[in-house]
């Protein structure tokens, strides 16, 4: 596992730490957020890391890939402190922020058309491990999210924040805003566990989009 990969399983992890509302001022109060100690334990606990400088150092990735900020201290100084009274948020804890932005993107983007093939075909591979799943529907959304192709998905949404769109002639731009459209509409029925058997149907759909978009580059 490479360590792009290894610091979206750790950072998708520690959202199982309770988030605390701390009182940083007279009036103000620093909003879903973890201490520096809760980290630490988390971390020496679920992942059988007991090497306290490990510990730091994958803190510190994380801190630096965006995938954890700062709150009560520089945010661009990215040394962690293991104390109740440094406080981290996680990036999926940002207000208002899009769904694919649990990080934030800084790596090379592909083509905008590549891209939308890409996400089509992984997408397809997400509903088809809900359709061999035999969870039940309360444990199936669990198990999706912590699934290889769902990550994948979620990382080639991140993509999404550089993609060069201007790059692209009309109809190409037609043809990636209709899928886009496509995948957000499945995602998120998915998120809510709206999509029932037959909307696996859809994949004949989605693939037929998928032509689509490398057709127009002819």
């Amino acid at each position: 596992m490479n360590l792009i990969n290894r610091l979206y399983e750790v950072a998708n992890n520690l959202r199982a730490i309770p988030r605390r509302n701390v009182k940083t001022g007279v009036f103000t109060t620093a909003t879903n957020v973890v201490t520096g100690e809760d980290l630490a334990i988390w971390l020496e606990k679920n992942s059988n890391i007991t090497n306290s400088q490990e510990i730091k150092h994958i803190v510190e990735d994380l801190l630096d890939q965006h995938h954890l900020h700062v709150v009560n201290g520089d945010p661009l100084h990215h040394e962690f402190h293991n104390s109740a009274g440094a406080l981290y948020r996680l990036q999926v804890d940002q207000e208002g922020i899009p769904v694919n932005m649990f990080r934030i993107w800084k790596e090379e983007c592909c083509p905008a058309n590549q891209l939308a093939s890409e996400m089509i075909n992984k997408m397809n591979d997400v509903l088809k491990d809900m359709q061999s799943s035999k969870e039940d529907q309360k444990n199936l959304i669990t198990k999706i999210k912590k699934s290889k192709n769902y990550n994948q998905f979620m990382e080639l949404s991140a993509e999404l924040q550089g993609v060069n769109v201007q790059a692209l002639q009309k109809n190409e731009k037609i043809a990636f805003f209709l899928n886009m459209y496509q995948i957000m509409y499945v995602h998120e029925k998915l998120l809510k566990m709206e999509v029932p058997a037959q909307q696996l149907e859809r994949l004949d759909v989605l693939g037929k989009v998928g032509q689509f978009v490398s057709q127009s580059l002819q």
